[in-house]
């Protein structure tokens, strides 16, 4: 039977040990996660722009939703995408063992 471990204070052969036995490690309140789904938030409500993101779909057709993803995906978001992605990896990966 596996276990849910919230925010553990495991060290990292714990960890890992607790994942291989098929545990569940949640970590909230993870800084660069926050961050980025901050950023993720504002980029999609700025492609979206004026409509409210979750009913967009009400005003738009699937198609022109898609002409929308497709030309926000060309323009410089997608390169602060790319560089908020990197710093949203996380802090509590496991190190390599020697």
């Amino acid at each position: 039977m596996s276990t849910v471990h919230i925010d553990p204070t495991f060290d990292d052969a714990t960890r890992r040990q607790r994942i291989f036995q098929g545990d569940v490690i949640i970590y909230t309140r993870v800084p660069e996660i926050e961050a980025f789904a901050e950023f993720t938030r504002n980029l999609i409500t700025e492609v979206f722009a004026p409509h409210e993101p979750t009913t967009v779909h009400e005003s738009r057709t699937p198609e022109e939703l898609a002409d929308i993803l497709v030309s926000s995906s060309r323009s410089s978001s997608t390169t602060r995408s790319r560089s908020s992605t990197s710093s949203a990896s996380p802090r509590r990966s496991a190190r390599p063992r020697r």
